[in-house]
């Protein structure tokens, strides 16, 4: 087993070599472990990390510190962030004038003096209204914090707490020798139900707060130009070389060994669990049915069926959430619910064939597509927040999966593009001879007309100027399709939408080879030049492409151009 020690020298080395050797990180884990001579365990886990969520470079500050107030409102701002760190305080303090407007006005006689729709009224709607203000509170909690483990503490805080009302309750209006077993024993179920349909609640604004901030974070990524991609870059690289040998690591379920044997095999694990809880399930049923002579409809029926079915649904989720991406989420919980209707098939406790219902099945089968899709974001969520807190301890595969995720940015690798670059003959003169609103008005419309064409043949903008565009295709069909159809529809243009006196007349250049980076933000690369010297070599109203294209795209006709370009021979295409 690799220690902590050797991981963080693996990990410092492996990012210098990716430094130097930037496409190794597109080879395979064995030989990238080979060549930088670090463990293998240590490729394939950043590899592993890297593909179930893209990390976060800049971590946003915690979510207490999202606002600056004045310093007037200092006092209030740092009492309202004590009170949004854990939900698990926020619950109970939230939930408390609501318990106490409750208890109050059904046990006091204040309001009984009032008469009919007025005494009705208040004893309703005041406790509505402090519920919905508690829940209100608690849903802000879980949007800020964006974290599924946040809703977790949050409901096992919602089942103590209402439990031990609702026993408290119970207590005060009798004794408690006045109660049977299962009286005392309702409250356990009936608010585990409960806590369930609020983890729900929970769930779904931690994943709006969470996804959000993922949002942001991406917009803020994709905003970076180059140089502040290798300025983060060669920050990470300085943090990984000043890593501490130990790093304290965050505790989490995902670490112990069943969680990993669980996730390690996820399908096998959910079909497993699925069938083997309802199995116990079905004998216990069978159970309370058979030996302790209880009838389907009684209590203790209900509350043995109905503990074990709300323990079965909460492993349900743990086992999707296991999955930590979406279509494995779901999948996994889909597993789990197919083979716990086999268990249910056992002919005990009421259970078998008869029982069988088609809006059941539909029923559980819509529960474990939500259900899975619930844990899957809640797994994305968990995980990036892991992400921040470990980027915050300077943890070194945390940081060299970064690094790596950066260096794809900067270079993601050879790719086969296919440039286009168009420009408008005699442009300066159609300016000139014109009003200077009219042409800018009409050179604008050609810019959109361009734009159009290229978003029409999944192409890619990558500049462009009053004359011209220059464009990006990963298809050289694609390419030549565009380049054909605009100048088909130039001549639309200019009859309908032009308002020069001169028609536009273009000239199309295609060139195709291999771009190292992402082509629109490189300051450089021949494919472009090369495309652009082709443009320049082509007749007007007319379509050249260099022998990479007219090689890629068989049954082109044309002419050969006498000159070749920059080394390539050109071809002047006969438009169909």
């Amino acid at each position: 087993m690799t220690t902590q020690s050797t991981r963080t020298e693996d990990a410092a080395k492996l990012a210098e070599y990716i430094r130097q050797n930037p496409q190794a990180i597109y080879g395979e884990p064995e030989m990238l472990a080979r060549e930088a001579r670090v463990d293998l365990e240590v490729v394939q886990r950043s590899i592993r990390r890297a593909s179930i969520i893209a990390p976060i470079a800049e971590v946003l500050p915690p979510p207490r510190q999202f606002v600056k107030p004045k310093q007037s409102l200092q006092f209030v701002s740092d009492a309202w962030n004590a009170f949004m760190r854990d939900p698990a305080v926020v619950v109970p303090i939230s939930f408390a004038p609501f318990i106490v407007a409750n208890f109050i006005l059904r046990n006091s006689g204040t309001i009984t003096n009032l008469q009919g729709v007025y005494q009705y009224s208040l004893s309703l709607a005041v406790p509505t209204i402090l519920l919905l203000v508690g829940l209100a509170l608690q849903a802000i909690c879980y949007f800020i914090h964006g974290q599924a483990r946040k809703v977790v503490r949050g409901s096992i805080a919602l089942y103590v707490v209402s439990t031990a009302v609702a026993l408290a309750a119970l207590l005060v209006q009798s004794p408690l020798e006045g109660f049977a077993a299962e009286d005392l024993l309702m409250p356990f179920v009936g608010f585990g139900f409960l806590t369930l349909l609020y983890s729900a609640f929970g769930m779904i604004f931690s994943m709006a707060g969470g996804y959000l901030r993922m949002r942001l974070e991406r917009a803020d990524r994709n905003r970076m130009d180059r140089q502040e991609l290798l300025e983060q870059l060669f920050d990470i690289q300085e943090r990984l070389q000043e890593t501490p040998e130990e790093v304290v690591q965050r505790h989490s379920w995902h670490s112990h060994p069943i969680a990993q044997e669980i996730e390690a095999k996820l399908y096998e694990w959910s079909a497993l669990l699925g069938f083997g809880l309802t199995a116990i399930t079905v004998l216990v049923a069978g159970a309370v049915v058979d030996r302790f002579k209880f009838a389907e409809e009684s209590v203790q029926y209900a509350f043995s069926v109905g503990f074990l079915g709300f323990i079965g649904l909460a492993l349900q989720l743990a086992v999707a959430f296991l999955g930590r991406r979406f279509a494995r989420a779901i999948l996994a919980s889909v597993i789990f619910t197919l083979s716990s209707f086999v268990a249910m098939l056992l002919p005990f406790g009421g259970f078998g064939v008869h029982r069988f219902d088609l809006h059941v099945v539909l029923g559980n089968l819509a529960w474990a597509l939500i259900g899975g899709l619930v844990a899957g974001a809640g797994a994305a969520i968990e995980y990036r927040a892991n992400v921040e807190y470990l980027m915050r301890l300077n943890d070194p595969e945390t940081l060299l999966v970064e690094y790596m995720d950066l260096q794809r940015r900067l270079n993601p690798g050879p790719r086969d593009m296919t440039v286009l670059v168009v420009d408008a003959a005699k442009s300066s003169m159609m300016k000139s001879t014109a009003d200077p609103f009219v042409a800018e008005w009409s050179f604008r419309a050609y810019q959109q007309f361009l734009e159009r064409q290229a978003e029409e043949h999944q192409g890619e903008i990558l500049s462009t100027a009053g004359d011209g565009a220059v464009m990006a295709f990963h298809d050289p069909r694609q390419a030549l399709e565009c380049a054909r159809d605009i100048q088909r529809k130039i001549k639309d243009f200019n009859s309908k939408t032009n308002k020069l006196d001169m028609p536009f007349s273009l000239r199309i250049g295609l060139h195709r080879g291999m771009v190292v980076g992402q082509i629109d933000k490189v300051q450089y690369t021949d494919v472009i030049d090369i495309a652009a010297h082709v443009e320049a070599a082509c007749k007007v109203g007319g379509i050249a492409v260099s022998e990479k294209v007219w090689e890629a795209v068989p049954d082109l006709k044309g002419e050969p151009i006498a000159i070749p370009i920059d080394g390539f021979s050109v071809f002047q295409l006969e438009l169909v």
